[in-house]
């Protein structure tokens, strides 16, 4: 059995980052996607035939997506970098269940991540709200492992909603993001698995030609009051169908 030596160090950097920069840091880099139906969900499909369809076809399209991080200083955004030839519909239940049917924008000197609000219910650019993933707090072990020709050392979160979220980070790559806006970790994030998605990064570009790292624009919302906004219009919509 391999033995875990874990810190006791929870790790919030970004509220002690002060590092100044004398010229532009980019990166940019491809993460492939894995859809992980978890034993719960493929035990519950067996009787729901809805469930086990929307399953297969997040699995299939999983296949045909990539995303993209691009990094620039102390700002990211994480977002789907197009999409291979697929079913339409697996394509886009896969992109929903990898959590990025919008760019995800992460800041470290804020200590804040922004996604705009849902298009199909909201005015395009009219909200974005704010994700607490990027303060989760990391219990860092000695155990590692090589992705890319790098080590990486696993972190894990039991701060997700209904899963343990582990990372492999390595600190050769001092950027502190990764996919679905995590990060603030003391290295680049090249795998991810929360629930059942996984991230495995598969390209490094650390000379990208062009690098646009925008926030959301529009009214900012808290993740609350956006759900609860989202509800009202749901609720509105069902009432006048």
């Amino acid at each position: 059995m391999i033995k875990y030596f874990k810190t006791s160090i929870l790790y919030i950097l970004c509220i002690a980052f002060n590092h100044s920069y004398s010229q532009e840091n980019l990166l940019s880099v491809e993460y492939e996607f894995v859809h992980k139906p978890t034993p719960e969900m493929m035990k519950l499909a067996e009787t729901n035939q809805m469930l086990y369809d929307a399953i297969q076809s997040a699995t299939l399209g999983s296949d045909f997506i990539r995303i993209k991080l691009h990094v620039k200083n102390h700002e990211a955004i994480a977002f789907i970098d197009g999409a291979m030839s697929s079913d339409a519909t697996d394509i886009r239940t896969a992109i929903a269940a990898s959590g990025h049917k919008e760019p995800i924008y992460s800041n470290l000197k804020t200590c804040e991540v922004l996604i705009p609000a849902n298009e199909n219910l909201f005015e395009k650019g009219k909200y974005h709200f704010e994700n607490e993933n990027l303060t989760v707090k990391w219990e860092i072990t000695k155990e590692t492992k090589e992705i890319l020709g790098f080590v990486c050392y696993k972190a894990v979160s039991n701060s997700g909603l209904n899963s343990q979220i582990v990372a492999w980070f390595t600190p050769d790559i001092p950027f502190q993001f990764g996919p679905g806006g995590y990060g603030n970790l003391p290295g680049l994030i090249l795998e991810l698995e929360e629930g059942r998605t996984l991230f495995k990064a598969r390209i490094l570009d650390f000379k990208p030609n062009k690098i646009n790292v925008n926030p959301p624009k529009g009214t900012r919302l808290t993740n609350q009051e956006y759900q609860e906004k989202s509800r009202k219009i749901i609720e509105s919509m069902k009432r006048n169908f």
